[in-house]
């Protein structure tokens, strides 16, 4: 059992949402395939007054067999920040943990790149 991570380029909306799009393979035995994805920077970053990885954003998913989705990522405000300030912040890591009904398991991992917008400020008067 393989999930597929469509594209490595990921776009941080202005509210700090990232969509990631997942495929079940038409293969698929034992369907539904469902897991969980992780998104984390690649490398440490400064975050907090420490030099760590980040766990960016946390999604789960449910797809049928042959299906795709797009997975909603919702970043904090102080991680949306992050990635919009640091170059390190938006090189970063997809892991997705997969299961089926029959009880398969498979991680995949693809590198993401996201691109992000500053938020929109109020304009001066």
């Amino acid at each position: 059992m393989r999930v597929g991570i469509a594209s490595g380029r990921l776009r941080l909306g202005r509210r700090g949402v990232a969509r990631i799009r997942l495929r079940c393979p038409r293969a698929e035995q034992s369907p539904p395939c469902r897991g969980r994805v992780v998104l984390r920077t690649r490398t440490r970053v400064h975050f907090r007054g420490k030099r760590r990885r980040v766990v960016l954003a946390r999604g789960r998913f449910r797809i049928p067999a042959g299906g795709s989705r797009r997975v909603r990522l919702r970043l904090t405000a102080r991680k949306a920040r992050l990635v919009r300030r640091s170059r390190a912040g938006r090189r970063a890591i997809a892991i997705v943990r997969v299961r089926d009904a029959a009880g398969n398991r498979a991680t995949a991992r693809k590198r993401v790149g996201l691109l992000a917008r500053s938020p929109r400020r109020p304009a001066k008067r």
